[in-house]
């Protein structure tokens, strides 16, 4: 499928995340997965973008935390991705630094206690932040390098963020110093209050 396929008119598409990480939301992207070879494959086509997206914290409640944190390291990994992009806007800026800031804020109440509904709504709203920034901005390397080791070594996408985002952030850190030192802060404002 590409950008171009004709497909025919679709019923309305509501999203309903029951995880605080991929933003599929807000995106026009999806990600299937052959369960037996681990394949991954990635569609993006105007028809996926949902109508209408319902963020329920109540929904991501049973979550276990260590999905808890994997989904938002993914939800962090699109934001700083997007901050950073070359095609990043003032728009995107403020949608990916918003959800930075609350991610750094939400995502340790969130692990500590999944029963914390705030914190929980926040995952979700920087999430759904996260990928709107990234649908108008782009992601960058560490999602392309991700999605190899995820496939091959049947290890989730989000794992396979966290293990690969704080070296990539320290390559690109070498041509975009300016907005890599304002990430930093951004991760730590809840230190400063």
């Amino acid at each position: 499928m590409t950008e171009h396929s004709e497909l025919r008119p679709r019923l309305p598409l509501i999203a309903v995340p029951t995880t605080a990480g991929t933003g599929s939301e807000t995106t026009n992207v999806t990600v299937i997965i052959d369960a037996v070879s681990g394949r991954k494959q990635v569609l993006a086509h105007a028809s996926l973008m949902p109508d209408v997206a319902i963020l329920d914290a109540a929904l991501t409640e049973g979550v276990p935390p260590h999905i808890t944190a994997m989904t938002g390291i993914d939800a962090l990994t699109h934001a700083v991705e997007a901050y950073s992009a070359r095609h990043a806007t003032p728009f995107t800026d403020s949608l990916a630094m918003g959800a930075i800031v609350m991610i750094g804020e939400a995502l340790p109440k969130a692990v500590g206690c999944g029963q914390d509904l705030a914190a929980r709504e926040n995952m979700l709203l920087a999430s759904c932040m996260a990928g709107m920034a990234f649908s108008s901005a782009g992601l960058g390397l560490c999602h392309a390098m991700a999605h190899q080791p995820g496939a091959a070594l049947h290890i989730p996408h989000g794992l396979a963020n966290a293990m690969l985002l704080p070296t990539v952030m320290e390559f690109n850190r070498m041509v975009r110093r300016a907005r890599f030192s304002q990430i930093r802060p951004g991760v730590n404002r809840q230190e400063n209050r």
